[in-house]
């Protein structure tokens, strides 16, 4: 068990995008993906422009590279530093809801194959077994190319999950009965090092 409240990132993200909406000094350039900084004749002092798929932006005095999955492209294109080792992984977990509360805690599992179990609200909760929900891993500049996830197989996963984690915490044994509603969903993690999580001398 760890003592932490879980909150819903979803619900952040909504409240972030509401923010963003609420002010009119941001612009924002959406469904588009960034494939590098052009310079000028100063280099990385600028102006820089910024190229996406879609045609440039810019010119800018200064650019950060927030990215997450392709930001060492990004990086190494423009020759600053990268980490000495780094790895890319997209993975997905199960967000179940029940048909009434439940006290299920929160809980990490770390002996052997790592999973963990969040508890937001009594009835949305965050369900994770690692191995099963790791569809992609590589540690090149690019990570790789990421998975299609569908239907049958988005379901095929979520039953996995429940049962792996069902074996370690018995209180997950009994969601199936109570599930109002389940959706897989994740995305690119970005590490400065390597290694799967139960290799002790993953860096």
């Amino acid at each position: 068990r760890v003592p932490e409240r879980s909150v819903s990132t979803g619900w952040i993200a909504d409240r972030l995008v509401d923010a963003i909406d609420a002010t009119p000094r941001i612009t924002q350039r959406l469904d588009t993906r960034v494939t590098g900084i052009a310079t000028g004749v100063h280099g990385l002092e600028g102006p820089l422009t910024v190229t996406t798929i879609d045609g440039d932006d810019g010119p800018y005095d200064a650019v950060v590279n927030a990215l997450w999955e392709g930001r060492l492209a990004v990086d190494a294109a423009l020759h600053l530093a990268t980490p000495a080792t780094w790895s890319h992984r997209y993975r997905v977990a199960v967000f179940l809801r029940t048909t009434r509360p439940g006290t299920m805690p929160n809980a990490v599992i770390a002996t052997g194959p790592f999973g963990d179990t969040k508890n937001y609200d009594g009835r949305d909760l965050y369900l994770s077994w690692y191995d099963t929900g790791l569809l992609a891993s590589g540690t090149g500049l690019v990570p790789p190319a990421r998975p299609d996830l569908d239907d049958r197989h988005a379901a095929a996963l979520a039953d996995e999950v429940i049962a792996r984690l069902g074996a370690v915490l018995p209180g997950v044994r009994d969601l199936p009965a109570i599930t109002e509603s389940r959706q897989v969903c994740g995305g690119w993690v970005f590490a400065a090092g390597h290694g799967p999580l139960d290799d002790p001398a993953s860096t």
